[in-house]
């Protein structure tokens, strides 16, 4: 049975996501857990971008693909930024770029307000993934993410809804989750919750949805 991400503790062996994970694939037919495609749930590998992309604009904030390459192209990945910004200039002025199979973006997390900034981020962790003196294992991509912006406290708006066996269970940071979604009922944090599970069900034979499973949300900078 394997109980935690594949990749943890490995962050600093200069590895590649992509072997780790096609190593694993070698195990679709053991009689443990996970197995078949389970074992290459997006949620339990932590492929974030490909859940973001399963749950859709509906369920997830913006977020944008920057593909990383040993050969990337610099000035491509720059005039994706450059765009990305730039379409989305009117709703929002900061972004975070930060990474997939990661717990907390280690290494790779970064607030930036301009293509520069994102930019010479991304040739920091290019560097540390793939030059000589690798510091940190490689990822195929990373992501650029609107920013939350904090509210009263200066604590972003989060509730951390948990479900066991698919059903509502608790808030797993208690009441004062709420109060930062403030025109927002405790009922309606729970149903858009289960909506968002809801919509990753259609493909249960990749997700693994029974036992515990928890549902992060954010107030959006537009109040919703």
């Amino acid at each position: 049975f394997i109980l935690a991400h594949v990749h943890q503790g490995m962050e600093d062996f200069n590895w590649s996501i992509d072997d780790i994970y096609f190593e694993l694939s070698r195990l679709e037919y053991h009689l443990g857990f996970p197995n078949r495609k389970q074992l290459l749930c997006p949620i339990f590998t932590q492929d974030k971008m490909e859940y973001i992309n399963c749950l859709g604009p509906s369920f997830s904030l913006p977020t944008y693909k920057i593909d990383m390459k040993r050969d990337m192209d610099m000035l491509v990945a720059d005039a994706r930024v450059q765009k990305i910004m730039a379409d989305n200039y009117s709703s929002c002025k900061s972004w975070i770029l930060k990474a997939p199979f990661t717990t907390n973006s280690q290494h790779f997390k970064k607030f930036v307000s301009t293509p520069e900034e994102a930019m010479a981020h991304l040739r920091v962790v290019h560097r540390g993934m793939f030059e000589n003196n690798a510091t940190c294992y490689e990822i195929p991509y990373m992501m650029l993410q609107e920013k939350i912006l904090t509210g009263p406290g200066r604590v972003a708006p989060e509730a951390k809804i948990c479900f066991l066996n698919k059903k509502y269970s608790h808030f797993a940071k208690g009441a004062k989750c709420v109060k930062s979604f403030s025109n927002f009922s405790k009922h309606e944090i729970i149903a858009f919750a289960s909506s968002a599970l809801e919509a990753l069900k259609h493909k249960e034979d990749q997700f693994i949805l029974d036992g515990l499973v928890r549902v992060d949300i954010f107030k959006s900078n537009q109040g919703e």
